[in-house]
Order: structure tokens, then C-alpha cells, then sequence
């Protein structure tokens, strides 16, 4: 009889502590979607896809913060995300990124967005990056913007990417476009960079210094077509979906790249492919590591430290 006593008062004390602990789960979870319900009349809604100040800055919350209501700003697979009540467009944001409201469009300052939105909301939904603005045709695509340059990787549907000066591009699954784009507006601000340094410079140059410059010449031309060719090889293996063959590529060709800016930008692409293979996540990390220390100031690094952040969790 005593024993059963025992076992009565223990399973009581079990019942009494699950019920604290279901309570204080209660609790929780109530604060913590009212800390994510952003603020009435704060907010503007993007073709379903509802923006709030409040929700885009200063939240901090553990990875298992998941799934706590739509259209509140949760956590998946370790990234800020904001979706709209329907389900019907989806933000999710690198812990770097920085995202603000323009008008009726949404704006990337920093970082990197993967966004999907489905086709029958797609028509209103704008993206403004530096160089112009993305026009949503119903589709899935990860965007990254730095400092006056970025690109746009197109997975699956269809993206319209407008210039600054009013020119478009359209980009079909497995694309991946680089603003500025070539043309006038890069070529007259060359012009411009290359005359003021000319004006700046003794108007005598020694004729050794005309000869080293004329023998280079060539030599940076075949460079940067050999760069362009093998770009263009690369983007038609990703339009393929031949993702694989598109880092092995690179992974050969980047040791025989003499030019110091143009390894890192192929490093940088070599690193985005490999998390693309899904078979190759600890590669992709473990080149991230290296492309850190090769270019610790380069024009990638706060975005390649951001992916190597998501390595770590």
C-alpha cells in the first residue's frame, strides 16, 4: 500500500510539474508572438507579402523558433524569414542582410534574400538593388547586393531585371545576372575615371613605362576575354542545371586565373555553386574558409562571411 502511495505521489508530481512546464510553454510562445505581431498600421502589404519595420530589425531568436504564425517573422533553417498571411511570398533574409520598405517595392541595401512567390501575386512584387529593380513573375531566386554591385540567381519560373536606365533583362531558371550591366552609363564613368587620372598624370611619360604599357595591353585583353568565355560557359552549365560540372569547371580553371580580383570573383562563384550541389555542403564550407583568408578585404567578404556563418549553426 505504501508503495502505491509512492507511485500515486510521484505521478502526481510528474503531473504537476508537466503542467508547469506545458503552462510556462504557453506563456513563452505568447511572448513570443507578440514580440513578432508587427505593430497595427506599421507594415505595407507587397502583393500579399506584408513588410514591418518592426519585424526586419532587431530580432534575435534561437533556430527552434519555428513556424510561430504567418505573417510574423520566423526562423528557418537559421534565417530570418517573413511571409504573408496566405503563403502566398516568402522572404528569407542572411543574418547580414539588410531589407527596408521603397514605396511599393521592397529594398536590398546588404545581404543576400532568397525569395519565392507564387505566380498569382507575382505581378506586384518589386525588388530595388543597385543597379535597378527585379520585376516578380512568379518564381524562386536568391539575390545579393553589395556595395554598387550584385547579382540575382535565378532557380526556378521567371525574373525581369530593369536598369537604372531603363533597359530589361529576362532570366530563365538556373541564370544568374550582374548589375551594373555593361553599357554607356560604366563606360562613361570609366572614360571619366581614366581622364581624370590622365589629367593628374605628368604629360610626359618616360618611353620605358609606353613600352611596358603597350606590351601589357595585349596580354590583359586575352586575360579578360578568357575571364568572359569562361563565365559564359559557366552560366550556360547553370541554365543546364548542370551545377556539378559547373564547379568542377571552376575549381580547375581558378588556379591558372592570374588576375587577383578576378580569383576572387570566380572563388566567390565557385563557393555558391557548391552549396547548390546538396552533396557538397561541407566542400562549400570548407571553401569559404579558405576564401575568407585569401581575401579578407575583398569586395565579397561581408557575404562570403555570412555564408560561412551558416556553416557554423
Amino acid at each position: 500500500a505504501e508503495g502505491a502511495r509512492a507511485a500515486a505521489g510521484t505521478s502526481g508530481r510528474r503531473w504537476v510539474l508537466a503542467a508547469l512546464a506545458a503552462a510556462a510553454a504557453v506563456v513563452v510562445a505568447v511572448i513570443v508572438i507578440w514580440r513578432l505581431s508587427p505593430p497595427a498600421g506599421d507594415g505595407a502589404a507587397q502583393g500579399g507579402l506584408r513588410l514591418s519595420s518592426r519585424a526586419l530589425h532587431g530580432f534575435r531568436a534561437g533556430a527552434d523558433r519555428k513556424g510561430v504564425g504567418e505573417g510574423k517573422l520566423v526562423y528557418l533553417g537559421g534565417r530570418r524569414m517573413i511571409r504573408n498571411k496566405s503563403a502566398d511570398a516568402e522572404l528569407s533574409l542572411s543574418r547580414l542582410a539588410r531589407v527596408r520598405r521603397a514605396g511599393a517595392d521592397v529594398a536590398l541595401l546588404a545581404g543576400t534574400v532568397v525569395a519565392s512567390v507564387k505566380r498569382r501575386v507575382a505581378a506586384a512584387v518589386h525588388f530595388r538593388v543597385s543597379g535597378g529593380q527585379i520585376e516578380v513573375v512568379g518564381t524562386r531566386f536568391t539575390v545579393w547586393q553589395g556595395e554598387g554591385e550584385g547579382s540575382v540567381t535565378l532557380h526556378e519560373g521567371r525574373v525581369r531585371f530593369r536598369a537604372g536606365d531603363g533597359r530589361t533583362r529576362a532570366l530563365a531558371a538556373g541564370q544568374t545576372l550582374r548589375w551594373p550591366l555593361p553599357g554607356a552609363a560604366s563606360s562613361t564613368a570609366s572614360s571619366a575615371r581614366a581622364a581624370k587620372r590622365a589629367s593628374s598624370s605628368p604629360r610626359s611619360q618616360p618611353t620605358t613605362t609606353k613600352r611596358i604599357a603597350s606590351k601589357q595591353a595585349p596580354a590583359r585583353a586575352r586575360a579578360r576575354k578568357q575571364l568572359e568565355s569562361l563565365l559564359r560557359r559557366i552560366e550556360r552549365m547553370r541554365s543546364q542545371g548542370r551545377y556539378r560540372d559547373a564547379a568542377a569547371l571552376l575549381g580547375r580553371e581558378l588556379p591558372r586565373v592570374r588576375d587577383h580580383r578576378s580569383r576572387e570573383r570566380l572563388s566567390y562563384e565557385l563557393g555558391v555553386l557548391l552549396e547548390t550541389v546538396a552533396a557538397s555542403s561541407a566542400r562549400a564550407c570548407a571553401h569559404w574558409r579558405r576564401h575568407g583568408t585569401r581575401y579578407p578585404r575583398g569586395r565579397y567578404q561581408r557575404e562570403g562571411s555570412a555564408r560561412l556563418s551558416r556553416c557554423a549553426r
